[in-house]
């Protein structure tokens, strides 16, 4: 479902500056001191640390209106903490932070859609982080691919959900720090058991199937 339909956001920042940045185009710079509070238009940023060994990895994908860096936007830090680029071709606003800051604070409404934000990139964050902590590769990909559902996944009918976004097997190994080719093993054997289903990278997944392998009863009673 694409929750940024209704965003109050939407409306708000019309009249602001917005830039445009190609696939793979670096929007921010790890230490670097943001002149803006950037929210997403269009597209997908993703947020993302390079490790000791010059290998990249994925903290997290942002969509439409959700703003960035938070740590930096919420005045808990004075430089932003990852890389951020643009995964996918997108449009970025450009907006003041105080000016931001003054608008939450006067609109209700408005905070109480960026606290809703907030918690379901929590949520998000938990499942995530879950993943990274399991022992064996399988696991952590069933995880992530639970986490990407609660992101960008779409109902498509028949207990089908479908992620709206193209994944790679190395975007996939880089949000797990592990290789594109068990990636691609794994997948293939949850193709096999008709857990997801995947074309063009994107990807189908029978929600019932994919929560069955993390037993986790309730996760499964409460769909």
């Amino acid at each position: 479902m694409d929750r940024s339909i209704n965003s109050p956001l939407a409306n708000l920042l019309e009249h602001y500056t917005w830039r445009q940045f190609k696939k793979g185009q670096t929007i921010l710079f790890q230490g670097e001191v943001p002149r803006y509070t950037y929210v997403v238009k269009s597209g997908v940023v993703r947020t993302y640390n390079i490790s000791a060994n010059g290998d990249e990895q994925i903290i997290s994908l942002s969509a439409p209106y959700e703003v960035l860096p938070e740590a930096w936007f919420l005045r808990d830090a004075s430089t932003a903490y990852y890389f951020y680029g643009a995964y996918t071709d997108c449009q970025v606003y450009l907006v003041p932070r105080e000016e931001l800051i003054n608008k939450v604070t006067n609109r209700p409404e408005l905070a109480q859609y960026l606290l809703r934000q907030a918690m379901r990139l929590h949520v998000g964050a938990e499942v995530h982080v879950n993943a990274l902590e399991q022992p064996k590769s399988r696991d952590k990909l069933v995880h992530l691919l639970h986490y990407l559902l609660l992101r960008f996944g779409e109902d498509v009918g028949g207990g089908q959900e479908r992620i709206n976004l193209r994944l790679t097997h190395q975007t996939l190994a880089d949000m797990l720090g592990t290789t594109r080719e068990t990636i691609a093993l794994e997948l293939s054997r949850l193709r096999k058991e008709k857990t997801i289903n995947y074309k063009q990278q994107l990807y189908t997944i029978d929600k019932r199937k994919l929560l069955s392998l993390r037993n986790d009863e309730d996760l499964i009673s409460g769909l």
